[in-house]
């Protein structure tokens, strides 16, 4: 190799260009971007090394869904409404996580389908959560229930 003048630079800018690549694929692995209104949120850092006992009310986990509308699983973001233990109660459509008004459920879907709606009162059983998304139209715990703390993927920290 001939060492002259542009030497250092080509090495720098080569260094800085295999740096970039690796950040570039392990970046997916700790960060989730959401493009859907469901959340406040649409930047979050992943917390995969995570005790189930850290999953708390206000939490946002990661999981696999899969429903009557969402025939194919797909891995979704949501907050953590009421945690097992709490009181779960729904009143019409109205959902209540030991007597805090969570939201309203809605008649259906934004094309038209008829939404299912979860019913339950009493308390969210051990080892299970309550999960709700953010919009009023998200479509979470209050049409397909409740959701094992052992299909959680990750808790993610909203950043932006």
């Amino acid at each position: 190799m001939v060492l002259n003048r542009s030497t250092p630079k080509k090495l720098f800018v080569c260094g800085i260009l295999i740096i970039a690549a690796l950040v570039g694929f392990k970046i997916p692995e700790y960060i989730m971007v959401t493009l859907t209104p469901s959340l406040n949120h649409r930047i979050f850092i992943y917390d995969r090394t995570f005790e189930a006992d850290e999953i708390g009310e206000g939490s946002y986990i990661v999981f696999d869904l899969k429903t009557e509308f969402i025939p194919d699983a797909v891995q979704v973001a949501k907050r953590v409404a009421c945690n097992e233990g709490q009181e779960l109660c729904n009143e019409g459509r109205d959902f209540y996580c030991d007597g805090k008004y969570l939201g309203t459920a809605k008649t259906h879907t934004l094309d038209g389908r008829e939404h299912t709606l979860f019913i339950h009162k009493g308390k969210v059983p051990a080892n299970h959560v309550f999960c709700m998304g953010d919009h009023y139209d998200s479509y979470d715990g209050r049409y397909y229930g409740f959701i094992n703390k052992s299909t959680i993927k990750a808790i993610v920290h909203p950043v932006l």
